[in-house]
Order: C-alpha cells, then sequence, then structure tokens
C-alpha cells in the first residue's frame, strides 16, 4: 500500500514539474536577519551576530481571504529547493485548503 501510494505522489509531482515547471517558479524567495544564538539566557547577555535566513512564500494556490490558513514547513538540513519541488503533500493540502505555503531553510 504504501508503495502505490509514494509512487502515485512521485508521479503527481514528476507531472506537475513538467507540466508547470519547477515548483519554486511558482514562489518568491526571501531572506531576513536571523539572530545566531538562541540559546544565550543569561541576564544582559545578547548576542549580535546574525545570518540570512532564506525562506519562500509561495501564494499560490492560495485564494486570499482575512482567514487565507497558513502552512508552515520547517527545512532539514539540506537546500529548502529541494524539499520546496519534491513535497507533494504539502503542494496537495494547500490546494484543498486554499493555503498559503510558506518554506523555511
Amino acid at each position: 500500500m504504501f508503495g502505490k501510494v509514494f509512487l502515485s505522489v512521485v508521479l503527481l509531482v514528476l507531472v506537475v514539474n513538467a507540466a508547470t515547471g519547477p515548483l519554486k517558479d511558482l514562489c518568491i524567495e526571501k531572506w531576513f536577519q536571523q539572530p545566531l544564538d538562541h540559546f544565550s539566557f543569561e541576564p544582559g547577555v545578547t548576542s549580535q551576530r546574525t545570518f540570512q535566513q532564506r525562506y519562500f512564500v509561495c501564494l499560490r494556490p492560495a485564494t486570499p481571504t482575512s482567514r487565507t490558513p497558513v502552512f508552515f514547513y520547517t527545512g532539514n538540513e539540506a537546500n529548502v529547493e529541494l524539499y520546496l519541488n519534491h513535497t507533494g503533500l504539502m503542494w496537495e493540502h494547500a490546494a484543498e485548503f486554499g493555503a498559503y505555503l510558506i518554506f523555511a531553510e
């Protein structure tokens, strides 16, 4: 059973990629300053070191309203574009719920 579902998802991703190009093309790449140290709890000690945090905002297939859901995908230990382009379940649920997708690296 799992093999059939997995194969169906892989085929769906391949068909979507073939028909529309990479899913990344449906998203906007953005960056923000992120503190490097989130664990300095000592009073008066703050770290000024930061890095550029990359994320993608995918507005399709959302139907924007004041109550549009947002699905947030927290990245793993690889390039976020790999997950963005090959996480079919996120895209399927976003279409079903009319949600925005955000993929963080």
